[in-house]
């Protein structure tokens, strides 16, 4: 049994004396929240309060929980952005197109069913605001040589 629970028994099984020189107090009988809750009936002010204390300490330990939490989920997340980024940038440079592209991605161990090269890994949806502007320190010229057309005169060989 919890101190409070204990408390509060002692309070029934001893009732106040009422007389000349004790005070006797006439406790609410309402339907409160704590009741409500599961709490002992007519609990006192000072067994409320340090429940209150309690609760709130729980709380802020709860915000701290959840505070780090979301800020391990994003670093998890802005570090597997990265990483992907950083191994397209490498698998651009890296790449030979024409072996990519004759290659046979399908797993030999498979005998039944969908190769493995059939379904992607991931799936990248781009919504474009063409309505922004773009800044201009993110405008990149760079010449591609296959639609590079040639001076008058000379032809596409």
């Amino acid at each position: 049994m919890s101190e409070i629970a204990l408390d509060e028994e002692r309070k029934k099984n001893n009732p106040i004396q009422s007389g000349s020189n004790n005070i006797s107090m006439k406790k609410k009988q309402s339907s409160n929240t704590f009741e409500k809750l599961g709490f002992p009936e007519g609990m006192t002010y000072g067994h409320r309060s340090s429940l209150r204390k309690e609760c709130s300490r729980f709380l802020r330990f709860a915000y701290l929980v959840d505070f780090l939490s979301l800020e391990a989920l994003a670093n998890i997340y802005t570090g597997s952005v990265r990483d992907m980024i950083e191994r397209l940038k490498d698998l651009d440079i890296n790449c030979d197109m024409d072996e990519v592209m004759n290659a046979d991605f399908a797993d030999q161990n498979q005998a039944t069913g969908p190769s493995r090269g059939s379904d992607p890994l991931f799936k990248v949806d781009l919504a474009l605001k063409h309505e922004l502007p773009i800044p201009a320190d993110e405008i990149q010229d760079e010449l591609i040589e296959d639609f590079v057309l040639p001076p008058r005169g000379q032809s596409v060989t």
